[in-house]
């Protein structure tokens, strides 16, 4: 019986060190595995050597890519703004006015345009890679194609429609902005649904670069370049023209990625499609990233009905200033995420309750200074980096600065609720935010413009974080704020 024990102990042994050897020949792999719990987050001195030293090893990088997580999207953050910035002072506050409500639509248009496929691709991919079911893998990568390209494009066109029937309500400066974003959604939606099936086989920075960096950085390419050589581009219609080839470029470099990441085995075999699955799935994520994006973007739609195109460009360069405060807390979430689940699915509250605690204060320390800075001294700030014509903002940004603080003190509530299975809860919390955001907008920017839609913003967004707080002390029993 001991010769039996020695050799299940020593089969075990060596099976781990061929998965991990292979593993280790592909970082991607490695963590895939590590990850998807093939191999213990934790282990005892009865560990051998070797694996202990592995495990080590692949925990390195799984830390390195958490801070290269962190650069992608501080880079992104920052290539929008220094786009913000070139094209205020080069268009002009009228002009830069009329882009940023384009893409404003843009981006609630994607919305029904993904009608929530990304996410369900990226766990759909994730799932399938992890089982070695290539047959569902491909399934979902056509079918996410098929139904993002077509909706899109159906969308589009009766977008196309509505616009060349009311052409004569629109300025040509904007009739042609608007025609030009709708041609770019279809592309944009497409290429954040590439960006999540890398994200799914876990090609997690590739699929980050192509969601957050990629577009960005052509566009901001592409405009600088023509605006300096060619001054007569300097429009709206062509720096949202900028946009449309930074998505173009952007799909064609992620295809090129998700080309390379597909295991060979995937390649030849059978499709299979889950339709049935789906249909609940999309409808899900639609709504929850839907209640996201329209909290984030309704504002300056809303505020596009009542006011100048002036005064929506102002109001833009306001939020893109208050997004700055806000994110410490998006580059913690994506980094303390994964550790949440696995704390909770471990019941190790004690473990959580101390991370959770670590990681609001840290949010909370990054925001202040930032936000300090917005409240306190936006003017000279909004002055300097965009111009006389754009001091307005000052006032919208000090509100929506001291709202991401204040958010800040509650930490990542949505990320703990998310992680530990109450997702449905953080919803009909988006949910009734959107509800609030709406129904003060409606009443405060008539009268009040740009303060009055920063205000309406401010409020639905500490009414959302308070609904998650006493919504996470209820349901787990865990304290995300600072104190």
């Amino acid at each position: 019986m001991m010769h039996q024990l020695f050799l299940s102990i020593k089969n075990t042994h060596a099976f781990w060190k061929a998965k991990i050897f292979e593993a280790t020949k592909s970082k991607t792999k490695l963590l895939f595995m590590i990850t998807r719990s093939k191999i213990p987050a934790k282990h005892d001195a009865g560990t051998p050597i070797s694996l202990r030293i592995l495990i080590h090893n692949a925990k390195k990088i799984a830390r390195k890519r958490g801070l290269a997580s962190i650069v992608i999207q501080a880079l992104s953050r920052l290539i929008g703004i220094a786009l913000s910035i070139f094209l205020a002072r080069m268009l002009g506050a009228d002009a830069f006015g009329i882009y940023a409500y384009a893409f404003a639509i843009m981006s609630l248009m994607m919305i029904l345009g993904e009608i929530g496929v990304p996410n369900l691709l990226m766990r759909e991919v994730a799932a399938a890679y992890s089982r070695q079911h290539w047959g569902l893998m491909r399934g979902a990568l056509v079918r996410s194609a098929q139904v993002v390209v077509s909706i899109s494009i159906v969308i589009t066109i009766a977008s196309l429609f509505v616009v060349y029937t009311l052409v004569e309500h629109f300025r040509a400066t904007t009739f042609t902005t608007t025609i030009i974003m709708l041609v770019t959604m279809p592309v944009a939606v497409w290429g954040k649904s590439v960006a999540y099936a890398l994200r799914g086989l876990n090609w997690e920075l590739a699929g980050q670069s192509a969601e957050l960096l990629l577009r960005p950085l052509f566009a901001f390419l592409i405009v600088v370049t023509a605006f300096l050589a060619m001054p007569q581009t300097r429009t709206p219609e062509f720096a949202m023209f900028s946009q449309l080839l930074g998505a173009c470029i952007t799909l064609t470099v992620a295809g090129w990625w998700l080309s390379r990441a597909l295991p060979k085995q995937s390649v030849p075999g059978q499709i299979n499609f889950r339709d049935r699955h789906w249909g609940p799935s999309t409808l899900r994520f639609t709504l929850i990233s839907g209640g996201l994006v329209l909290n984030n973007q309704l504002d300056i739609v809303m505020l596009g009905w009542f006011a100048a195109d002036e005064e929506v460009g102002a109001y833009r360069i306001a939020m893109q200033g208050a997004l700055l405060v806000a994110f410490g807390i998006q580059a913690v979430n994506r980094v303390v995420s994964p550790k949440i689940s696995a704390l909770y699915a471990r019941g190790e509250m004690e473990r959580l309750q101390k991370i959770v605690s670590q990681s609001a204060r840290l949010i909370f320390i990054f925001s202040l200074p930032i936000g300090f800075t917005m409240i306190f001294f936006g003017e000279s700030v909004v002055v300097f980096a965009f111009g006389a014509e754009y001091g307005a903002a000052h006032l919208p940004l000090a509100i929506l600065a001291a709202a991401h603080v204040a958010k800040s003190l509650f930490g990542p509530v949505a990320a703990l609720l998310n992680m530990t299975g109450f997702e449905k809860k953080t919803f009909w919390a988006i949910g009734a935010a959107a509800v609030v955001n709406v129904a003060l907008n409606l009443a405060l920017i008539p009268n009040f413009g740009s303060t009055g839609a920063a205000s309406a913003s401010a409020a639905s967004l500490l009414a959302w974080h308070t609904i998650l707080y006493i919504l996470t002390r209820r349901t787990i029993g865990i304290r995300s704020d600072v104190v």
